[in-house]
């Protein structure tokens, strides 16, 4: 099957990724978030924001969305272009599944659907890049054998 919807929006997101972060649970009984997620969700949501569509999106979507992360700086130099030639992959924390929830829980707060319920498809990577970011495509969901 191939997917050949028009495409939504498509950016790219020069923030680190990281994972959604568990809740943490107070002695008094509530959950909250910890600074340091609510921290980045602040600067995710306000680059989300600069390319959000006019209206939210109703109708079924597909998210592709390739996940840059920094190279540590400890590696060597032979290290490092393996793992910018994709000879080396992030194999570490934080978890794909995890950073997909960060971004699709940062969509549905910056309304470019109603619910993430309308995504039918995604295709999620992880790689080291020279730049860490996001980059991230929204097309509509049509699909063709």
């Amino acid at each position: 099957m191939v997917n050949t919807g028009e495409i939504i929006a498509s950016f790219f997101i020069p923030v680190e990724p990281t994972g959604m972060a568990r809740p943490r649970f107070s002695r008094f009984g509530g959950s909250y978030k910890d600074k340091t997620q609510r921290n980045r969700e602040k600067e995710l949501d306000g680059y989300l924001r600069l390319y959000a569509p006019k209206s939210p999106v109703n109708g079924p979507v597909s998210v592709e969305t390739l996940c840059c992360m920094s190279i540590p700086m400890s590696v060597s130099k032979r290290r490092r272009e393996s793992m910018l030639g994709l000879f080396v992959l992030p194999t570490k924390k934080p978890d794909l599944d995890n950073m997909a929830k960060q971004l699709f829980d940062a969509l549905t707060r910056c309304e470019f659907w109603g619910d993430d319920a309308v995504a039918c498809e995604l295709i999620a990577r992880k790689i080291f890049s020279a730049q860490s970011g996001w980059k991230v495509t929204i097309r509509e969901c049509k699909f063709h054998a």
